[in-house]
Parts: C-alpha cells; sequence; structure tokens
C-alpha cells in the first residue's frame, strides 16, 4: 500500500496568524488548502510558475500587509479605550440565563463602528456578572477590552 503525503505547500498571499507572512512557502494538511485557502483566494498552490510569480508579487503583499499593519495598530489604539457594558437576564442576581458569547461583542462593537470578524476574538463564553476582557486581534496587534455585565435594574 503507497503511503501518501498529508501536507502540501502553498504560497501565501496574506497574513495567517501562526502560519506566516506574505509571500511565504509553507507547509499545510492537503484539506485545509484545498478547502479553504485556496478557495478564499488566501494562498496559491507552491508550482513552479507560481514560485516565479511570487518574486514579482511579494512587495506587493508585504506593502499591503504593512498598510492592514498600520490600519490594525490606530484600530487597536482605538479599541484599547473601549468599555462595553451589557445587560443580561440572571438568574439568581448572579448567574447570567445564558450567556454571552464573542457574537455579542461583535455587534457591540459594530454598534460603535468597528467591523471584527469572530476569529479575532479570543474570549471564554461569559457566565455570570462582573468585569471581564477579551482580547482582540487585528492584523498582528492585540487589544483588550473590557466588558462590563450587569443584571437589568428590575422595576416594581
Amino acid at each position: 500500500m503507497k503511503k501518501t503525503s498529508h501536507l502540501i505547500s502553498v504560497v501565501l498571499k496574506e497574513r495567517l496568524r501562526g502560519r506566516g507572512l506574505p509571500g511565504d512557502v509553507v507547509s499545510v494538511k492537503r484539506g485545509y488548502a484545498l478547502n479553504f485557502l485556496i478557495p478564499e483566494g488566501r494562498a496559491v498552490m507552491a508550482t513552479k510558475p507560481n514560485l516565479e510569480m511570487l518574486e514579482q508579487k511579494r512587495n506587493d503583499w508585504l506593502s499591503i500587509d504593512e498598510k492592514r499593519k498600520a490600519e490594525g495598530k490606530a484600530i487597536k489604539d482605538q479599541i484599547d479605550k473601549i468599555t462595553i457594558d451589557i445587560e443580561h437576564n440572571t438568574v439568581d442576581g448572579f448567574r447570567l440565563y445564558g450567556s454571552i458569547s464573542s457574537k455579542e461583542i461583535i455587534m457591540q462593537l459594530a454598534d460603535k463602528g468597528f467591523a471584527i470578524k469572530k476569529e479575532d476574538i479570543v474570549m471564554k463564553p461569559i457566565k455570570e456578572i462582573g468585569s471581564f476582557t477579551a482580547q482582540i486581534h487585528t492584523y498582528g496587534n492585540q487589544s483588550n477590552i473590557t466588558i462590563n455585565v450587569k443584571s437589568p435594574e428590575v422595576i416594581e
């Protein structure tokens, strides 16, 4: 029985956290490359014509990456100043009925004018009242955002 390799080489067209910079040739799992990176336009197969094209386009990709990094730095500086206040129903005055996930944080940031993707937020689901911190990654920059969760006031 012939053993096949599960890794293939691709040329990155943009920065991928944990993988590399634009123009880098990296080995990734076959399914990851064929089902995600290549169809999404984030990478191309590392064939001889593509490697020749790489030399021509590498500087363009790096300049785009530098622009995105600068934009990410500007966004980071703005996000670091933000505090999000969320009111959520509770079961016993302390534990939340349900939980708060990155989806709610994305909606709150969108209301403030930021377009953040789900994969850019690192946080555990919030299940109780209190103050919490979430990490937001924007093009290689890491921001910390404070999330204050409180119970809505009961009006009698």
